[in-house]
């Protein structure tokens, strides 16, 4: 089991809220303007909310990618309730079942960027993106504001649940590149039922665009938003403001690298051209 089932898999991952799955889903059509019948992947589509609202938008061709079993199945099981057309993948987002160049557009907005400790996994995950788009394809990545968690992380939290909560105790590392988590779930029928520690990487719009580079891509762009407004300190870590950056695969494939993976209201929006 690796770092990212283990968080997830018993459903007490993030669940983002509505007004979240709107912004985004309106900031991916703005910055990549597909058309309908353009093929688009959510690779670490988490419950499929982006690829869901796509799809409901009249994406014909819509895939996601989820690793962790909860999320993979309950994204199957949304999008047959809601009738709609999303084929769903069960893998590594690193690793995706797909040949070369098989999307128009490819977009990485959940939780699986950023959390792994080593950052040759989020190096892999950009590369992946890359060899699966076509050239010319969109890619669009989204990732907590590293330079905002870093000054105004909750050093201890506690997160109200149905039945029970979350308590979370959180230390920046020493080099100041991480946050690192302790966190216990209880439950009133279980009592302590989970617990776990989590590293976030934190990442600023110089970092992003310096990954995104070195991986091949170029049109980068950056656009700063806050998806939605934290209504209580419980919700700062989830309303910390959010990076989204825009890039282009290259137009011929000779210029591509694929490094080896390793094995509540709507914001205005500040675009900055990175290259």
């Amino acid at each position: 089991m690796n770092w990212l089932t283990g968080l997830f898999d018993d459903g007490s991952g993030v669940r983002e809220p509505d007004a979240t799955t709107e912004f985004e889903t309106e900031l991916f059509t703005t910055l990549v303007k597909p058309r309908p019948c353009d093929r688009i992947l959510d690779c670490g589509s988490g419950e499929g909310r982006l690829a869901r609202a796509l799809a409901a938008r009249g994406q014909t061709h819509v895939s996601g990618v989820e690793q962790t079993d909860y999320s993979f199945g309950r994204a199957k099981r949304l999008a047959l309730r809601q009738g709609l057309n999303v084929s769903f993948s069960k893998a590594d987002p690193r690793h995706c079942p797909f040949a070369d160049e098989s999307f128009d557009a490819v977009a990485m907005l959940g939780e699986s960027f950023a959390r792994p400790n080593d950052v040759r996994q989020d190096t892999a995950a950009i590369a992946e993106a890359l060899r699966l788009l076509r050239p010319s394809g969109q890619f669009v990545l989204g990732v907590a504001d590293g330079n905002w968690r870093r000054k105004h992380y909750q050093p201890d939290s506690v997160e109200i649940l149905a039945d029970g909560f979350i308590y979370r105790r959180t230390e920046l590392s020493a080099d100041r590149d991480r946050l690192i988590t302790h966190e216990l779930v209880a439950e009133q029928a279980r009592g302590v039922s989970t617990e776990r520690v989590t590293v976030e990487r934190l990442y600023g719009a110089l970092e992003i665009t310096d990954l995104l580079r070195r991986a091949g891509f170029d049109g980068i762009s950056i656009c700063h938003g806050m998806p939605f407004q934290p209504a209580s300190a419980d919700e700062a870590k989830k309303g910390a403001p959010r990076l989204y950056a825009s890039a282009r695969a290259p137009a011929s494939r000779r210029q591509m690298i694929f490094p080896r993976p390793v094995s509540r209201s709507r914001p205005s929006l500040t675009l900055s051209q990175a290259s």
